[in-house]
């Protein structure tokens, strides 16, 4: 016959979380930290450790009316996009044709001295000097990426990295001063990007990256990189402060000029869950602190969910952005983050309490709580939240004893108030909502920019059958 053991007064718990623990997915929902969430989105590092809805974002100028293709700055002076067909200029935030009857496809580009470079692998190489666009010259190759180090171009076309005679781009022919460097690519894999950093070119296909070390023909060293890491995207190369970062099928990387440090442990469903057939869509993003990396996960075609990494010392965590819609190209324009869509619209990101006039949704669901006593049942009598509700905002809470899936009971509970100081709010858990539970989680959603500071949540632990 079973027997119970006394329940001793001490078993009555308090436990507290904050959720300055990030998104945390790469193990086990009862191993991770008590403050890090099991699922979410809404959110960035704002007023990091409390959890803030991100800012919004807000259409910069008229719709392109077709899908962007590229999106870029020409100096510090205005912004350049590629939507369908056309090519178009900025300034002040109005858009204006600047060619058209190209081809409808991705672009690369890059800064050099006063002009920028663009080809796209069909067009011929074209060129822009603030006035007048035109070919750059005959005899560039027609690679799909471009970029540019120490008075040289480079042209990723294949697996052959073309680079132009020495501060003059328009020459691609001369012996012994312009050239090209074919890299050992696994299996023949076709180049996927191109990029230069800490003194060095970085070409790369889907699962091999080289560095091309020297400064002409006479002393380049081209020497492949460590293991079998690639880039996938070429949009999704970031620099911030410093690091560069990147995504290959397999992780998204951390680089420093040493081995490259996967950083995407913590949001490894995401990756195994790629639409591979899409990956060449994802992009990556900065507002010269933070990576954002825009993702295209399931059967969807397009970048459906963003995410940030904050590298710096004290954080080092994911955030799921927010799940959009209507994000593809990513550009930094004098400090500020752009954007621009598969609807031709383009984007400043992080700005605002709205998302182009809609309010912006959240969710953050916790860990699964046993309190330490996994074998026994507990009774979750009450609840405290601490944070800014304004009253624009929305706010639910509900509650799972299943420790994943989508099981929710909703709780009646809404603290918003007219305050925009921190606040107190209260919770009763009814036992006839949440019955007797070996561990439980909680869900918090709604609209508009609130901050959470912290939640605490008390409990009767019960006495346990033997």
């Amino acid at each position: 016959m079973a027997q119970w053991r006394g329940l001793p007064s001490s078993l009555d718990k308090r436990g507290a979380n904050n959720f300055s623990g990030g998104l945390d997915l790469g193990q086990n929902a009862f191993n991770i930290n008590d403050n890090s969430s099991t699922d979410e989105f809404g959110w960035d590092f704002e007023d990091y450790p409390a959890l803030k809805v991100r800012n919004g974002r807000t259409s910069f100028g008229a719709s392109g009316g077709a899908v962007t293709r590229l999106l870029i700055n020409y100096k510090s002076t205005r912004m350049l996009r590629a939507v369908g067909t056309v090519i178009q200029t900025e300034s002040s935030g109005v858009w204006s044709n600047l060619a058209t009857g190209l081809t409808d496809t991705d672009w690369s580009a890059v800064n050099y001295r006063d002009s920028l470079i663009m080809t796209n692998g069909t067009d011929n190489v074209k060129v822009y000097n603030g006035t007048t666009y035109a070919d750059l010259s005959a005899s560039a190759p027609k690679g799909k990426y471009v970029t540019q180090h120490d008075n040289r171009v480079y042209i990723l076309k294949d697996r052959t990295i073309s680079y132009c005679a020495l501060g003059i781009p328009t020459d691609w022919t001369t012996v012994d001063d312009a050239g090209e460097i074919n890299m050992s690519t696994p299996n023949g894999e076709l180049g996927t990007a191109i990029t230069s950093f800490n003194g060095y070119v970085i070409g790369f296909s889907m699962n091999y990256y080289a560095k091309l070390y020297g400064k002409g023909p006479d002393d380049y060293e081209l020497l492949d990189g460590y293991g079998n890491i690639g880039c996938a995207s070429a949009k999704t190369i970031q620099n911030v402060n410093g690091i560069l970062y990147w995504m290959d099928q397999r992780g998204i990387y951390s680089y420093d000029g040493g081995v490259p440090e996967d950083i995407s442990q913590p949001i490894r469903p995401y990756l195994t869950n790629l639409n591979v057939s899409q990956i060449d869509k994802c992009f990556g993003g900065t507002d010269d602190q933070k990576y954002y990396i825009g993702l295209v996960t399931g059967s969807n075609t397009e970048p459906n969910v963003l995410l940030v990494y904050d590298p710096r010392s004290d954080r080092k965590k994911w955030r799921v952005q927010s799940l959009i819609t209507d994000l593809r190209y990513s550009t930094n324009f004098n400090g500020r983050w752009y954007n621009g869509g598969s609807s031709g619209k383009t984007y400043l990101m992080n700005e605002g309490d709205t998302d182009d006039g809609l309010a912006i949704p959240y969710s953050v669901t916790s860990r699964p709580f046993d309190e330490k006593y996994p074998e026994a049942e507990k009774e979750y009598y009450e609840m405290h939240m601490q944070g800014e509700f304004p009253s624009t905002a929305t706010l639910g809470l509900s509650v799972s004893t299943d420790d994943q899936g989508s099981s929710f009971t909703g709780i009646q509970y809404d603290p918003i108030s007219t305050s925009n100081l921190t606040q107190n709010r209260n919770l009763i858990v009814p036992m006839d909502t949440v019955a007797l539970a070996f561990w439980m989680r909680y869900k918090i959603s709604g609209t508009g920019r609130i901050k959470i500071v912290g939640v605490q949540r008390y409990c009767r632990i019960q006495p346990v059958q033997y």
